[in-house]
């Protein structure tokens, strides 16, 4: 999963190391009020992930930005919308959460972040 960049690769640890908690709290008792704590933590940590990515990326590789912009904000928006309805009372899969996490996580690092990273490279100090 590491695509080179220490601080992102740091970063998308992070990120990682939430999905992994909010799954291994699948099972507690007390399941709302976790899971409604793991997506506001994962929410905070995604937009300060992503902030600094996107500054790091329109400062080097401005050609990706939009890209990131849009792929950044659809994640945002789903976990949002998820916290949202968990919030009003609605009953949500944790393993629909976890899919959806993992699965835009792992796609995301791996596809789009992975091809902003060459040309970051070149760029003397972006590292």
């Amino acid at each position: 999963m590491e695509i080179g960049v220490s601080k992102i690769d740091a970063q998308h640890k992070k990120l990682l190391d939430l999905v992994n908690e909010f799954y291994a709290n699948l099972k507690d008792k007390e399941y709302n009020e976790n899971v409604g704590k793991l997506l506001q933590g994962l929410i905070e940590y995604t937009e300060y992930h992503f902030d600094f990515e996107e500054k790091l990326i329109r400062q080097y590789v401005p050609e990706q930005i939009d890209q990131q912009i849009k792929s950044h904000r659809y994640f945002t928006d789903e976990i949002k919308d998820l916290k949202a309805k968990l919030d009003s009372g609605k009953n949500i899969l944790s393993l629909k959460i976890t899919k959806l996490v993992k699965d835009w996580l792992i796609n995301h690092i791996q596809g789009l972040d992975r091809e902003y990273v060459a040309p970051l490279k070149e760029k003397k100090g972006a590292l």
